[in-house]
């Protein structure tokens, strides 16, 4: 039996050396999934609001139930219940990223901390649940309208990143290895937090620049880092950051799971349109998770280990994605949200650009962010042998097509057939299952051939590596969680073939004499 320390001294992650550690420090993390789950229901609750038609609107809705039910739009046959208008977009859309960027930012710099020290004390879980009420705080200031509610996000803010500064505090005290790394990022959030002050002071509208300048702030604050030397940055636990920031994905789809599944319709849940809609929609979020799931680099080739600048590429990108994700949570609601209370009027041009450019942007973080990682082996080379190249070419080609395939969709069957909800919801949920068939098959394809290649190498005596089978080669051969750059150029292997250049079938070997 075990206790947990009342006072103990925060370590860093690469003295861990157990599983064990790196699992029980995630039952933390549930208790601000949820808390985020709740400020991202919060921000994209007036996306579903309606509002009454009008005008040209009015006329159109009426013209498109007349064409369905066979009437001429404007008899009593058309209920007034059926005509539906979600709100727009265009005055909600900046509001509700500064709210995401003041929810998430706390959340990535916790995530930040976390992979590098250690503190399982009783006093660091104190520490913990001062972030925590910061950022409880910012999610009360998401709900509503932000004019409103601004002095409160601002208080939350400031106190998350309080949060922050405790949190670093006993590190700097103990670990004499890590004060450089802490002061530099201390003072980028003392800036922010004098940022926030300020603001809060200030009318909403010199607030909102301020928040604006204040989350740019946040981001440049990561490139001061730069200016250490390798023994001055604390090395991060590479596969628990990633981990971790993946936990924001899963926690974005979560609210919009939760969102679709309980809507106030229960006198429509005993159709079966119902059941098809919610079928599509869970399959398209799914299937979303999957593809980013699916194919992933091992260990040792993963971007923030190659070089620094593969690194931030990732780390932004991620970043990026989080947005994407956001905007199509929010496309996928609105879609589901038409489905029951205007199930035969097409969904509105907003709807359809969220979930179109959401979709595409997304695939298109998750090639970007595959190709930072994977390294140089998976992509076309002329070392390769001919049908390894080609096979190479089509895996690639299938991915771009995938990011341009929403675009295919909304063009050929929304813009042409129907943009009715159903047909929105089942038509992107079977292209993502083409996309995930696709894409599975092609890797299998690869790295069935690589297999074969490796197994005549053998044959030959030319040896191989078991992880050159799926993920072609290793980038880097590290140790302690350096990067690739800190590797030796002797001990590096070269990023030119799918394995080692020395056992590349497409050129012999030189006869000793």
């Amino acid at each position: 039996m075990s206790f947990r320390p009342i006072f103990g001294i925060p370590r860093l992650t690469q003295d861990w050396g157990t599983e064990q550690h790196e699992r029980e420090t995630h039952w933390t993390s549930l208790f601000y999934d949820l808390m985020v789950v709740a400020a991202l229901n919060a921000i994209a609750e007036p996306f579903e609001e309606a509002e009454e038609p009008e005008g040209e609107e009015l006329r159109f809705l009426q013209e498109v139930q007349g064409s369905t039910d066979g009437t001429d739009g404007t008899s009593d046959t058309v209920h007034e219940q059926e005509l539906f208008l979600l709100t727009p977009i265009k005055h909600l859309w900046l509001c509700a990223l500064l709210q995401f960027v003041s929810v998430v930012n706390p959340w990535n710099f916790l995530n930040e901390f976390t992979s590098m020290f250690e503190d399982e004390s009783f006093i660091g879980h104190i520490s913990f649940f001062v972030h925590a009420f910061g950022l409880a705080a910012t999610t009360a200031g998401c709900v509503g309208e932000l004019e409103e509610n601004y002095k409160v996000l601002a208080n939350g803010i400031i106190l998350a990143k309080i949060g922050l500064l405790v949190l670093y505090a006993r590190p700097l005290i103990y670990v004499k290895r890590a004060r450089t790394h802490i002061l530099v990022r201390a003072v980028s959030h003392c800036v922010n937090i004098a940022l926030m002050l300020w603001a809060i002071t200030c009318p909403y509208e010199t607030f909102r620049t301020l928040l604006i300048i204040s989350s740019f702030w946040d981001w440049a604050g990561l490139f001061f880092l730069l200016a250490l030397n390798k023994e001055q940055r604390i090395p991060i636990h590479i596969q628990s950051y990633a981990d971790r920031i993946k936990e924001v994905t899963m926690v974005i789809f979560g609210e919009a799971i939760f969102a679709i599944i309980l809507q106030p319709y229960s006198e429509a849940k005993k159709q079966t349109h119902f059941y098809i809609a919610l079928a599509s929609t869970l399959w398209m979020i799914y299937a979303m998770a999957l593809q980013e799931f699916h194919i992933l680099p091992n260990d040792d080739d993963h971007a923030l280990r190659r070089s620094v600048v593969f690194g931030y590429l990732w780390y932004f990108t991620n970043f990026f994605k989080q947005f994407c994700l956001l905007g199509t949570s929010i496309g996928i609601k609105r879609a589901h949200l038409l489905m029951f209370k205007a199930p035969l009027q097409p969904i509105d041009q907003d709807t359809r650009r969220l979930i179109v450019w959401g979709l595409s942007m997304n695939m298109l973080s998750v090639q970007m962010i595959r190709s930072y990682s994977f390294g140089f082996g998976r992509h076309p080379n002329k070392d390769d042998p001919p049908k390894l190249y080609r096979l190479k070419v089509l895996w690639w080609t299938i991915m771009i097509v995938a990011v341009l395939a929403p675009q295919l969709v909304d063009f050929i069957i929304l813009e042409h057939v129907s943009a009715q909800p159903l047909v929105v919801l089942i038509s992107f949920g079977c292209l993502m299952s083409l996309v995930i068939m696709g894409e599975a098959a092609m890797s299998n394809l690869v790295a069935e051939h690589l297999r074969r290649l490796m197994q005549e190498l053998d044959t030959c005596g030319g040896g191989g590596e078991p992880g050159e089978m799926t993920y072609l080669h290793s980038s880097s051969a590290v140790r302690q969680y350096s990067s690739s750059e800190d590797v030796p150029q002797e001990q590096s292997h070269p990023h030119k073939c799918a394995f080692p250049m020395e056992h590349c079938p497409t050129k012999a070997k030189p006869e000793e004499s």
